[in-house]
């Protein structure tokens, strides 16, 4: 129990964090999994998300988008549903903010080839990365497009599937979450058949994908009206 204790809050999920985000994320954790006392385990998520500000930590990364969406499950996790919803719904329409902000840019022609920032400094690689096999080219922002767009997929079905809930049930919602979210898979890739897959890019989601992301939620809406859209 102490070896795998150890081992856990040892584990690669906090060493890529700076020091002091680390420690209160492994407070947090501790605060929600070993030793449950609500009070303290919100004190130490928020106490992360502000050190991750003042760090400057990119917050579209993986590593702050994860923790924006641990606290959401652990606060479905305790029963404060509408919390958890409002959590991810933050989140959903910064992910979104950010994905219409890197497309206006496009539009402005802003954004070269390669997928930078014309005239900005070419990007340094992520020292917790080295090593990595994962981080052998810095993310482009075509690359960090797919990240975000895909994740915000992600959230939108998460939160179609809270709002169907007994202990909420708002099917409206629900519905519009769903919605969305096979809209935008279906959209992305009618995207790139037109203009082509963008340097960087990466795969994105089939429709196949996201219909099984979708099947056997409650209230989920009818694909094929979405689909023929």
């Amino acid at each position: 129990m102490v070896y795998a204790y150890f081992n856990y809050f040892q584990s690669r999920q906090f060493t890529r964090f700076p020091p002091d985000i680390a420690k209160s994320l492994r407070r947090a954790l501790y605060y929600t999994n070993y030793s449950p006392d609500p009070k303290l385990a919100l004190k130490y998520y928020k106490l992360a998300l502000e050190q991750c500000t003042a760090a400057g930590l990119d917050p579209f990364s993986d590593e702050v988008i994860g923790v924006r969406i641990q606290l959401a499950a652990w606060l479905e996790k305790i029963g404060k549903y509408k919390n958890s919803i409002e959590v991810l719904e933050a989140l959903l329409r910064d992910c979104k903010k950010w994905v219409e902000k890197m497309e206006k840019s496009v539009q402005e022609g802003l954004v070269d080839k390669s997928g930078r920032l014309i005239g900005a400094a070419a990007p340094k690689p992520d020292p917790a990365k080295e090593g990595d096999d994962e981080a052998e080219e810095p993310e482009n922002l075509w690359a960090k497009r797919t990240r975000v767009l895909g994740k915000s997929v992600g959230i939108s079905v998460k939160l179609g599937e809270l709002y169907a809930d007994e202990h909420v049930l708002q099917g409206d919602a629900a519905g519009e979450h769903l919605v969305w979210s096979v809209e935008t898979v279906l959209k992305e890739l009618q995207r790139r058949q037109v203009e082509g897959v963008k340097e960087g890019e990466g795969d994105w989601m089939t429709p196949e994908q996201i219909g099984g992301a979708l099947e056997g939620k409650q209230n989920s809406v009818d694909l094929s009206l979405v689909i023929n859209y």
